[in-house]
């Protein structure tokens, strides 16, 4: 044989190794990721005897879909936009209701912020951290519905009621 049918030999031997060895990597990875997404873990049970053959095993399968994220934060604050009303910028239990008005055009309710700053809002203004709006203004007091996220990720409409406080 001459040099270059060995050193093709050779270059077709190194190409069939390495696509063995290529193969045998994704298997394993495949197996890896597939023990990950579904892990199955021993449980004991103290209802059940043992036996002769020894103590019976109970299988449970773990699975992490539509699980929550255990390292996002639990409470998470929606930061300043600029273009918002200032009202949108405070969570609903913040604000107070200080008055309500009726005129020809319908109710109108005066509310405090935080920071001492005082809002005129009628039926459809947006109000709150969580795209919420003014729903209905009755006598003593408004109710606002919002948007929230529960923790397990769905979308609820909540309702929320700020009442006037005669007291005051």
């Amino acid at each position: 044989m001459d040099k270059k049918k060995i050193y093709l030999l050779i270059f077709l031997c190194a190409v069939l190794i390495f696509y063995v060895l290529y193969n045998l990597t994704l298997k394993q990875s495949y197996v890896e990721k597939k023990d990950v997404i579904t892990q199955k873990t021993v449980l004991p049970s103290k209802l059940e005897k043992s036996t002769k053959e020894g103590p019976q095993e109970k299988f449970s399968i773990y699975e992490l879909v539509n699980l929550k994220d255990p390292f996002q934060p639990q409470i998470i604050r929606k930061e300043l936009n600029k273009g918002l009303s200032p009202l949108e910028s405070y969570d609903i239990e913040e604000l107070k209701l200080m008055g309500i008005v009726r005129d020809n055009r319908g109710f109108s309710a005066l509310i405090k912020t935080p920071d001492g700053r005082h809002f005129v809002v009628r039926e459809k203004d947006k109000i709150g951290l969580h795209g919420g709006h003014v729903s209905r203004i009755s006598n003593d007091n408004i109710e606002i519905k919002e948007y929230t996220k529960s923790y397990t990720g769905e979308v609820l409409l909540t309702k929320k009621i700020l009442k006037l406080r005669s007291e005051e």
